[in-house]
């Protein structure tokens, strides 16, 4: 837009985008609008003289330039609204010598906020596919002179310029949201696929610990003296303890296999981990055994608890919901 406004030198030069959404045919969602130095509430100084209406986060004022990305509805940006609702519905180019003397521009559109609109260049801009996606517009010769047929050319180049530059950054968008789906899905296959089978045949192989030894039964239990396999085979323990593997008639490699999955399927996190869940049902199962709670509950609920303790915060990534929203 820099270049645009520096090759016609006018006084403005603006950006208008479509509104997709709106029901309307003549709406704007987004409008750039570049103003030249010491014009358009500019002083020689180079500081913008304050307006009434609001600036939107995200403008950014320079000493020679004032750029503005904002919503129609909290623009400064009101001089030819109406022309450039007329290009966008009929797709025509629009140049307009003499804002006074042209019916089109209204007197309330002539003069806004001390700018008066002399001339007017306006056109479509358009995608690959020949759609008006917006309205590019220039305002106001620096000399006084009216737009001629080679400011028209340098325009329609620009415009032309603008809406492969759009299309560009939507395609993309487009691209990068289907790398963000690709890499999701190959993470969630990462952490979700099953355990290889020879890690299943190494520890239905090895020997089990001694409840007794480990302090399993004992809320003094202290997981810092198991690695993440004697873990394992903790589990594997608690769960034989607890007379479950033979109530249910699991199979000694099945639950091997799914032990190893549920580890494998715990993120390596500061706090929500593998660990964390071994921790949750080693209490479990001193609650079950010490507190005498097996006579209240189904040999089900029993089951149903062990495999929640140890399952419970599976695919945590380390933080609250309120930080994933």
């Amino acid at each position: 837009m820099q270049r645009a406004q520096s090759l016609l030198k006018c006084e403005r030069c603006s950006l208008l985008l479509k509104d997709k959404d709106s029901s309307s045919e003549a709406s704007f969602d987004k409008i750039f609008d570049l103003a030249s130095p010491n014009k358009n509430g500019f002083t020689g100084g180079g500081r913008q003289r304050l307006l009434n209406l609001p600036v939107t986060v995200g403008a950014v004022n320079k000493k020679t330039y004032q750029y503005r990305h904002s919503t129609e509805k909290d623009s400064v940006l009101k001089v030819t609204s109406k022309i450039a609702e007329l290009v966008l519905v009929s797709g025509e180019t629009i140049n307009i010598t003499d804002a006074s003397q042209d019916p089109r521009v209204g007197q309330a559109d002539e003069t806004v906020k001390g700018i008066r609109t002399r001339s007017v260049l306006c056109k479509p801009v358009r995608d690959r596919h020949f759609q008006i996606i917006g309205v590019a517009q220039v305002i106001n010769r620096i000399d006084g002179l009216p737009f001629d047929e080679h400011d028209d050319q340098l325009f329609e180049a620009f415009a032309i310029f603008c809406g492969l530059g759009i299309n560009n950054c939507q395609l993309y968008e487009q691209v990068s949201l289907s790398a963000a789906r690709q890499a999701v899905a190959l993470e969630v296959l990462s952490y979700h696929s099953a355990v290889p089978i020879e890690e299943v045949t190494r520890l239905k192989h090895q020997k089990l610990p001694d409840v007794n030894q480990t302090k399993l039964r004992e809320f003094s239990f202290n997981d810092f003296l198991l690695d993440s396999d004697e873990m394992i085979l903790g589990a594997i323990k608690m769960f034989q303890e607890l007379g479950l593997m033979r109530k249910f008639k699991i199979e000694h490699e099945t639950f091997c296999r799914w032990i190893l999955t549920v580890r494998k399927n715990y993120r390596n996190v500061p706090y929500h981990n593998w660990r964390h869940a071994f921790n949750v049902c080693q209490v479990m199962f001193v609650i079950l055994q010490q507190c005498q709670c097996r006579g209240y509950l189904t040999d089900n609920e029993t089951l149903a608890l062990t495999v929640a303790c140890l399952c419970h915060d599976l695919d945590h990534r380390g933080t609250n919901n309120a930080y994933q929203q």
